[in-house]
């Protein structure tokens, strides 16, 4: 398994805007008390091959994150917890039969889920940010569960940005090394405003490794930790969308000359429609 290391809450590095162009200034809203919920599906397949032999694997996971904010400080700074209300979750390897859980339906999980299961319902993470997106604390009650990729917020640049215009917030990922030990990677997540239609910024992103990749061994484990996809942001309610990652990605050669680790997957997150308290039903009036 790889460690993600959650990023500092460093300014970003944005490009300057050209001259006599529109620009937008992106920020993250809340409201106290209000829960945001989201979607997330991640789907992904890894096919080995060592020594002729090929071996399958696939594994599939939707959840529905909630964000619970529980208060906005007089500076703007924004607490929410974080937790997981519903998660389903499959996995085959090979031709072995599928172990799947789903947390609506199933009392126990397999042992490989049991971990997650423990946490769906009960908050993981309290966590304060400030409008830019910059995580100012955080609390992890549990290791979060890895349910798929992306930090816990979008970072915004400090000043407002034009169309084309770009920016970047570095973080740090672990990779296990063969004698054991580890060795920190250093990415760089690089983002570009895409276009802005009805009030809603259209981002892309896609990380940039900064530390030198020795060897195929190291770069299979990074590949699956880089982002490469587009995300969607109302300027206005100043929230995500929704988020599509994708991977297709192969190296040769990290367990011998011939070997081959291909994985692709996909990741997508969506922002759920609010829930909307059902009206009381009215009482008849009485007759006369």
């Amino acid at each position: 398994l790889i460690a993600q290391e959650s990023p500092s809450p460093a300014k970003p590095a944005a490009q300057p805007a050209p001259a006599n162009s529109a620009t937008y200034l992106l920020r993250h809203k809340m409201r106290a008390g209000e829960e945001i919920r989201s979607t997330v599906t991640h789907q992904a397949k890894t096919t080995t091959r060592i020594q002729g032999e090929d071996q399958a694997s696939t594994a599939r996971t939707v959840s529905e994150k909630v964000w619970k904010v529980t208060g906005i400080s007089k500076s703007g700074e924004m607490t929410f917890e974080y937790r997981i209300d519903r998660v389903e979750m499959t996995q085959q390897n090979g031709d072995q039969p599928p172990m799947n859980y789903d947390s609506n339906k199933d009392k126990e999980a397999p042992a490989i889920y049991s971990k997650v299961a423990g946490m769906v319902g009960k908050p993981i993470s309290t966590v304060v940010v400030n409008a830019r997106g910059q995580v100012l604390k955080r609390s992890d009650s549990n290791d979060a569960p890895d349910l798929g990729m992306g930090d816990i917020i979008l970072p915004f640049p400090e000043e407002a940005i034009a169309i084309g215009g770009t920016w970047s917030v570095p973080r740090d990922t672990r990779v296990k090394l063969r004698d054991g030990t580890h060795k920190t990677i250093k990415i760089r997540e690089q983002y570009e405003l895409l276009k802005v239609q009805s009030g809603v910024a259209t981002l892309a992103v896609r990380s940039q490794p900064l530390t030198p990749l020795e060897g195929p061994e190291v770069e299979s484990q990074v590949m699956q930790q880089l982002s490469n996809g587009e995300l969607r942001f109302d300027m206005e309610k100043g929230r995500m969308l929704s988020k599509e990652l994708n991977w297709d990605d192969s190296v040769v050669g990290f367990s011998g000359a011939e070997s081959q680790l291909t994985y692709s997957a996909r990741y997508r997150e969506e922002l759920q429609a609010p829930k909307v308290a059902a009206r009381p039903a009215a009482k008849p009036k009485n007759r006369k």
